[in-house]
Formats: C-alpha cells, sequence, structure tokens
C-alpha cells in the first residue's frame, strides 16, 4: 500500500494488526482457550498511539479512508478489544521483517525473536533414525 506519510502507514499497520488480533482472539473463544484481557500490539510511532488514544487528538488530512481507518481504531481501542504500548524502535521485532537492517541490527533481531540455528538438531536427528524396510 501507498502512503503519503508515515503516521498514515503507521495507523494502517496498527488497523491491520488489530484485526488480525481481534480475529485471533475469536477463534481462541471458539476453541474454548479465551482469555480475558486484550491482546496487546507495540508501536514504535507516538502520534499514532495518540490519534488512537486520546479522544482529543485529531489526524488533520482530508482523505476519508484515513479519517475512517483512525475511527474505527479509536472505537476499538474504547471498546478495549486491543491494548497498545509504546516500545522503542530498536527494541521493535517487526522491524526485521520489513526493513533493511545492518548485521549488527540483524543479530540483535535473531536474539529477540529468539531464533536457533537448529542444523545440529536436524543432523543429530537424521543420523539416529532407523531406516524403513520396504516389504
Amino acid at each position: 500500500m501507498v502512503t503519503t506519510s508515515s503516521t498514515e502507514a503507521e495507523l494502517y499497520a496498527l488497523g491491520a494488526t488489530a484485526k488480525e488480533s481481534m480475529a485471533f482472539g475469536r477463534l481462541l473463544k471458539n476453541i474454548g482457550e479465551a482469555f480475558s484481557f486484550p491482546l496487546t500490539i507495540f508501536c514504535d510511532n507516538v502520534q499514532t498511539i495518540r490519534l488512537v488514544t486520546n479522544a482529543l487528538e485529531r489526524i488533520n488530512t482530508k482523505l476519508k479512508h484515513v479519517d475512517i481507518q483512525n475511527l474505527w481504531l479509536r472505537q476499538e481501542y474504547k471498546r478495549e478489544s486491543f491494548a497498545i504500548e509504546y516500545l522503542l524502535t530498536d527494541k521493535m521485532p517487526a522491524d526485521g521483517l520489513t526493513k533493511r537492517l545492518s548485521r549488527q541490527k540483524f543479530e540483535h533481531f535473531i536474539k529477540l525473536i529468539n531464533l536457533q540455528d537448529a542444523r545440529h538438531k536436524i543432523k543429530a536427528s537424521t543420523e539416529n533414525k532407523m531406516p524403513i524396510l520396504e516389504n
């Protein structure tokens, strides 16, 4: 999607994440694993958080689709369909999936998501595997 500002892009991303988290919550409820708290969405854009959480804040745009997205997010936030917390950009795991990272930041991303090298486990598993006998 093409947006005209970083705040607009953040609102779209927050909206998509909110919709996915709400759908996930409904799925859990349908299989009997409901939880009593809203899922927390982390955001590294203070302006976007203010636009959603502060009733007095208003995005200044003539773009109706942006206004609708913002109003929907406010509505669902007030209903406690999701929670929003600020997270420093340097600690944002999603950036590893959306931005080009230097080697140092990539290694930090790997630690943030707890990704581990499993090659040795795969090798050990295949070495210990019994051959399949055919009739």
